[in-house]
């Protein structure tokens, strides 16, 4: 038999209080006040209109938060201040469940802290606290009658002597922030949410999607069970987005729980972003965008404390995950072979409509198989292609547009000296082609250069040059020329001269745009 010694006194330390004041920034800690707020009106039913109203006043460093929620009954006012005692209960599908979101969002915010509530039309009830209290072991509040009664069912907290400086930037990223955040719940019209007097409208990012024919974005709806009477609704829907949405970043996989953004566009290994699943993320995959919508007993949602993240070790994921993966690894494998033209494959269907399936626990999703990829054309097949007609009338045009395309392939390769061998050959077919030109267009218009005359012009490049500039004029403009003449004097620097020559990638591309273009001038060429 064990031997009873004695009791201890497990009651936390305030420090609990000052640990998290470092985890916490603002958006994070007034989206917790935020939440407090919305959870009081979930369990009446989103039947009242609710309104909260943020103020940020960056003179004075301080912020006040006003809502109409209900307040607080006098004998529920340890519910303010005691971490872990909630109102909240697993048959609510409320956001806060632990007890503890705003009342260490306050302290993470501010120094000073006052809080007045009124439930209905009984008096004001006051509360006040700041570090002084924190510093001090004893639990014991006092809270007072304010002298002057707010409106009924309504509470107001203003926090003062703030832990961080707010400036005029917080208001506009506070708007974007809730609006992306509180989307689902800001559409009902119960609810109203302001930042310094301005209207909070819902962000959404599942509503504009694109319908390629046989790839529609797809829905699964079921239940994945917590115990024998408990099971937590999900939804899942992914599919490629419309153009008007593809954002730089907003690609990835979003989490909902009791409509409450909990995850934005994440592109995690977890989630499927990596070699071998939907892959690393790339501007590939951008039009990719899967949504995790859950339902039912916050104490069993797959968030953190703060909401701010999804716990991936929690049993609900762990026990939907495959079914998210499948759908991002579909999509993302959808959207890859569809991205070397978009607008045709997936922009231009603008129109169509969800599939939409309902599973039983044990059911597996069948997804369309995945479209063919075409090859895409080499660099060289298309220059062939477009410049095959003059290629027929033309023979000798066909190894300048062949020098330009092995000037790309060595520029492509892995060799280590790849941009002196693209310079030479660059800078080697321009000058063949001045000479074509100058053989087969300029020696047969009249004034007729004799052969004589031609065999001693085409013994130097500047002479070859002459007659080409007299010939073309202005068609190829003086800067032009200039340009030119720097990348020939950079060949001959690298086959003549001992001295180590670096070529940028830039030289490269901008010597072969000149050398393309002077071909285009002179033969019709394409590129």
């Amino acid at each position: 038999m064990r031997k009873e010694i004695k009791s201890v006194n497990a009651m936390p330390s305030k420090r609990l209080y000052q640990s998290i004041i470092a985890d916490y920034n603002t958006e994070l800690a007034i989206c917790e006040l935020i939440d407090n707020s919305i959870d009081l009106w979930t369990k009446g039913g989103k039947k009242y209109l609710l309104k909260i109203a943020i103020h940020l006043d960056t003179a004075q460093q301080c912020i006040k938060v006003v809502d109409t929620a209900g307040g607080l009954k006098e004998s529920d006012v340890k519910l303010i201040i005691a971490p872990g005692h909630t109102s909240n209960s697993a048959s609510n599908e409320t956001i806060g469940v632990f007890g503890v979101g705003s009342k260490r969002a306050v302290v993470a915010l501010a120094q000073e802290i006052k809080i007045r509530t009124r439930y209905k039309k009984e008096r004001t009830l006051l509360i006040e606290y700041s570090d002084e209290w924190l510093e001090k072991e004893n639990w014991d509040l006092n809270y007072h009658l304010d002298s002057t009664d707010i409106e009924p069912n309504s509470t107001i907290i203003e926090l003062t002597k703030l832990r961080s400086v707010i400036d005029d930037s917080l208001e506009k990223d506070m708007i974007e922030h809730t609006g992306a955040i509180y989307a689902k719940l800001l559409s009902n019209p119960n609810l109203e949410l302001q930042i310094n007097g301005i209207k909070v409208v819902p962000i959404q990012f599942d509503q504009a999607w694109s319908f390629p024919p046989n790839y529609a974005p797809q829905e699964i709806i079921f239940d994945t069970p917590i115990n024998d009477t408990e099971v937590i609704k999900v939804r899942l829907l992914g599919g490629l987005i419309a153009k008007s949405e593809v954002g730089q970043g907003d690609y990835g996989v979003y989490f909902y729980c009791n409509d409450r953004m909990v995850l934005r566009a994440d592109k995690s290994f977890t989630l499927g972003f990596y070699t071998g699943g939907a892959g690393l993320p790339h501007p590939d995959i951008n039009t990719l965008r899967v949504f995790v919508y859950l339902h039912g007993n916050p104490e069993r949602m797959p968030w953190t404390s703060s909401k701010s993240s999804i716990n991936f070790q929690n049993k609900v994921f762990l026990g939907i995950r495959d079914r998210i993966l499948q759908l991002v690894f579909y999509f993302a494998r959808l959207a890859r072979k569809f991205a070397n033209n978009a607008d045709e494959n997936i922009y231009q269907y603008t129109s169509g409509t969800i599939d939409k399936v309902e599973l039983k626990p044990n059911d597996t999703v069948k997804l369309y198989p995945l479209p063919t990829p075409q090859k895409q054309a080499s660099y060289q097949a298309i220059v062939k292609e477009k410049n095959k007609k003059v290629a027929e009338s033309k023979p000798w045009v066909i190894g300048l547009y062949e020098g330009i395309i092995l000037a790309d392939e060595l520029f492509n390769s892995n060799f280590s000296n790849k941009n002196r061998f693209a310079l030479i050959i660059t800078d080697s077919t321009f000058e063949i082609a001045i000479k074509e030109f100058l053989v087969h267009v300029v020696a047969k218009k009249p004034p007729v250069i004799g052969s004589a005359r031609l065999t001693a012009i085409l013994l130097t490049r500047t002479q070859v040059e002459a007659e080409v500039k007299r010939h073309l004029g202005s068609k190829i403009s003086a800067r032009d020329w200039v340009l030119l003449d720097h990348y020939y004097k950079m060949r001959c620097n690298l086959i003549h001269q001992v001295a180590i020559l670096e070529v940028k990638d830039s030289d490269i591309e901008k010597h072969r745009r000149l050398v393309e273009k002077v071909l285009s001038i002179m033969f019709r060429l394409q590129f």
